[in-house]
C-alpha cells in the first residue's frame, strides 16, 4: 500500500483538506501507533483511499448537486457541485479519472445570520469553489507484477466580500461573532495540494509480497489576516500568513511469510522523505485597517514568520503478525527514526532587525509496539496492546518566537514520543455487534499549542473510555451508537503536579446514535444524531482553550431513493430541528470574533447516475 503524508513540518492543521471526496474511494481509521507509520502517527492514522478502476471495459458516473440554509434559499446560501468519473479495465492496463467542481455559498446560523467566512480565526468553507482532478493509471506486467501511476490536484480557494467584525471584541460580556461587507484583500484564502505516485508491486519475488514506492507533493494553504496589533511577540502587526512545502520521498516495504504456512508475516522495510518548508508572512496598513472598521487590508510589505526549514527523515520498520492458534494472535514491531533539520538564517516579527543564524538539528527515536488478540468464542475476543508513537516538534513554531542571541543548535527540542496503552472487549453477532475499550497515553515531552500560535512542551497523559454497538433487528433496519469519554491533564512545572488539559485537547463527552430503515425496495431513510457534553474545568476562566463548554445536540436526515436505471436520488437535511448552537471550537476561543455559531437547518439534493 502507497502512503504520501498529508501534513507538513509546520503544522497547518488542514490535513484532512487536500483531496476532494470525489476522488476518494473510502476512509480506513488505524487506531494507534505502529511501526509502518513514522513522525505524526502517534495517535494513529487516517488512510483515504482513492478511487480505484472499474473491472468493465468502460464505466461512468456523472453526480450534480445543490445545497442551501432552508431559512434562506437565497443566491447567498446556495452551492452546487457537479462531479464525473470514468473508469475501465482493457487486457492488462486499467484507469480511473474524475473531475469536481464544488461552488459552496454562504453559511447561516439558525437565527438567520451569516456566520463569518472564517468563523475561528483558521478560515472556513463557505463562500468557496473547490475543483479536483484525479487520474489513475495502472498496467499489470504479468500475473505477479503491477506499475500504477496517481495523480491529484486539489485547489479551494475562498471567494468572499465578508469578514468577521472585530468590534465585538469590544462589547461587554459574551457576543456571538458577526459578518462586515466590503472586506478589501488581494490575496484570497485557500489551499492547494498537488500529488504525484508511482507505484511498483512484486506479489511473489522469492517469496515476499514487494511493494516500492515514489511520491512528489506540493502544497500551499493561505490563511484568512489576523489582527496581532495586541500581541508584542508579532510585531504588533496585522500579517496574513501562508505555509508553503515541498516534499519527495520513497518507501520499500517487504511481507515475507515466515514459518508454518505463513501463520507468521513480517513486514519490514524502509522510507525516506525531504520536505522544505516556509511561512511567510504579507503585513498591511495598521491605519488602514482601522479606519475601515476592519475591511481594508492594505499590503506594506513581505516577511518571513517561520524561516526555511529543511527536513530529512529516515525510517526502517519491521512488524511481526503471528496467528499462534485459531484463536490467539501476537502482532508487534519495532522502528526507527532519524531526521535532520537545517534552518536558514531568519528573522523575527517582533525584531525584523534582528537576524539569528541558522542552524541544523538532529532527532532520532527506536520504538516498539507489541498488541495481543484472544477468542473466547467464535463471537467474542478480548485484545491488550501497547505502542509508541513518534512526533517531531512543531519546530517553526519555537523559531517564530525567537529572542535576540538565540542559537538553533542549542535548541535541539527533543522529539514527542507516546506511549499508548489500550485493552477492549468486542463481540460480532449475526444481528449484533459491539465493541468496549479503554486507552492511556502518555508522553514524558507533550506537545501543546496556546494563543498566539506558540508551543508549550511538558509531560502530558490522555485516558478514555470508548463503547460502540450496532444492531440489526431485521433485514431491512439497523441502528447503533457510540459514546466516548476523555480525560487529559499536563505538568506544566514538571513537578508531578498535573492540572487538566485545554479544550483544544480533550473535548467532553460524545455520544453519537443512528437508525436506518429500508423504508421499501430501494429507499433508505437514516436520522443520526449528535449529543455534545459539557466541560468545566476551569473556572470562570476566559482564556484560549479554557473557557467552560456548555452541552448540544444536532440531528440530521439523510434519504436515499434508487430510481432504477435513471440513477439515484439523495436528500439530505443538516441540523434537522434547525438548533442554535455554538462548536467546541467556538465556545473555547478567547475573543468573540471567532465564537461563530453552527450552520442552522441546511437542505442537500444529489442526483447520481451510472452508464
Amino acid at each position: 500500500m502507497a502512503f504520501i503524508p498529508q501534513s507538513t513540518s509546520r503544522n497547518a492543521q488542514r490535513d484532512l483538506r487536500t483531496i476532494d471526496p470525489s476522488a476518494i474511494e473510502r476512509i480506513e481509521v488505524v487506531r494507534g501507533p505502529s511501526a509502518i507509520y513514522g513522525d505524526g502517527g502517534t495517535g494513529g492514522v487516517i488512510n483515504i483511499i482513492t478511487r480505484t478502476p472499474s473491472e468493465e471495459r468502460l464505466a461512468s458516473q456523472t453526480q450534480i448537486g445543490i445545497s442551501g440554509a432552508l431559512g434562506n434559499l437565497s443566491g447567498d446560501s446556495l452551492g452546487y457541485n457537479l462531479q464525473h468519473a470514468i473508469s475501465g479495465t482493457e487486457d492488462n492496463l486499467d484507469f480511473a479519472v474524475s473531475g469536481s467542481l464544488t461552488t459552496t455559498g454562504g453559511f447561516f446560523d439558525a437565527e438567520g445570520d451569516r456566520i463569518p467566512p472564517d468563523p475561528n480565526a483558521q478560515g472556513g468553507f463557505s463562500d468557496a469553489e473547490t475543483l479536483n482532478f484525479f487520474g489513475k493509471l495502472g498496467v499489470n506486467l504479468d500475473e505477479q507484477q503491477r506499475l500504477q501511476l496517481t495523480f491529484n490536484h486539489f485547489d479551494d480557494t475562498q471567494d468572499t466580500d465578508f469578514t468577521t467584525d472585530p468590534s465585538v471584541n469590544l462589547l461587554p460580556g459574551r457576543q456571538k461573532a458577526r459578518t462586515l461587507e466590503g472586506l478589501n484583500l488581494d490575496e484570497l484564502p485557500g489551499t492547494r495540494n498537488t500529488l504525484l505516485n508511482l507505484q511498483y508491486s512484486h506479489e511473489n519475488l522469492l517469496g515476499s509480497n514487494v511493494q516500492a514506492q515514489l511520491y512528489y507533493r506540493d502544497y500551499l494553504t493561505e490563511f484568512f489576516p489576523f489582527d496581532g496589533r495586541n500581541f508584542s511577540n508579532l510585531g504588533n502587526q496585522i500579517y496574513q500568513s501562508r505555509v508553503e512545502s515541498e516534499r519527495f520521498g520513497g518507501r520499500l516495504q517487504i511481507e515475507t511469510p515466515l514459518f508454518n504456512k505463513g501463520a507468521a508475516r513480517l513486514l519490514w522495510g524502509v522510507d525516506y522523505f525531504n520536505e522544505d518548508t516556509v511561512q511567510p508572512v504579507t503585513t498591511f496598513d495598521r491605519a488602514a485597517f482601522a479606519a475601515s472598521g476592519g475591511l481594508d487590508f492594505l499590503p506594506t510589505g513581505e516577511r518571513t514568520w517561520t524561516p526555511l526549514l529543511e527536513l530529512n527523515s529516515l525510517g526502517l520498520f519491521a512488524q511481526l503478525t503471528w496467528d499462534v492458534s485459531d484463536s490467539f494472535i501476537v502482532n508487534g514491531g519495532v522502528r526507527y527514526e532519524n531526521a535532520d533539520v537545517s534552518v536558514d538564517d531568519f528573522t523575527t516579527l517582533a525584531n525584523p532587525d534582528t537576524v539569528i543564524p541558522g542552524g541544523d538539528l538532529n532527532f532520532d527515536a527506536t520504538l516498539f509496539n507489541i498488541g495481543t488478540v484472544l477468542f473466547l468464542t467464535e463471537e467474542i475476543n478480548v485484545f491488550a496492546n501497547f505502542a509508541q508513537g513518534f512526533s517531531l516538534a512543531d519546530i517553526g513554531l519555537v523559531l517564530r518566537n525567537a529572542q535576540p542571541g538565540f542559537d538553533v543548535e542549542s535548541l535541539n527540542p527533543e522529539p514527542q514520543q507516546v506511549d499508548s496503552y489500550e485493552i477492549g472487549l468486542r463481540g460480532q453477532w449475526e444481528t449484533i455487534q459491539g465493541s468496549l475499550s479503554a486507552f492511556y497515553n502518555e508522553s514524558e515531552l507533550g506537545t501543546t499549542f496556546t494563543a498566539p500560535g506558540t508551543v508549550l512542551r511538558a509531560p502530558e497523559r490522555i485516558y478514555g473510555v470508548e463503547a460502540a454497538v450496532d444492531v440489526q433487528p431485521s433485514d431491512r433496519t439497523s441502528l447503533g451508537g457510540s459514546v466516548t469519554l476523555q480525560g487529559g491533564e499536563i505538568d506544566l512545572t514538571d513537578d508531578g503536579d498535573y492540572t487538566a488539559l485545554d479544550g483544544f485537547r480533550i473535548p467532553p463527552l460524545k455520544v453519537v446514535a443512528y437508525v436506518e430503515n429500508e423504508t421499501s425496495p430501494g429507499w433508505r431513510n437514516r436520522l443520526q444524531a449528535l449529543f455534545s457534553g459539557d466541560r468545566d474545568v476551569f473556572g470562570d476562566s476566559i482564556a484560549f482553550g479554557r473557557r467552560e463548554v456548555e452541552s448540544y445536540l444536532t440531528v440530521d436526515y439523510i434519504s436515499s431513493i434508487q430510481l432504477g436505471d435513471a440513477g439515484t436520488l439523495q436528500i439530505g437535511v443538516e441540523n434537522l430541528f434547525d438548533n442554535q448552537y455554538f462548536p467546541i471550537v467556538s465556545q473555547i476561543q478567547a475573543n468573540d470574533s471567532a465564537y461563530s455559531a453552527a450552520r442552522g437547518r441546511t437542505v442537500s439534493i444529489k442526483y447520481s447516475i451510472d452508464w
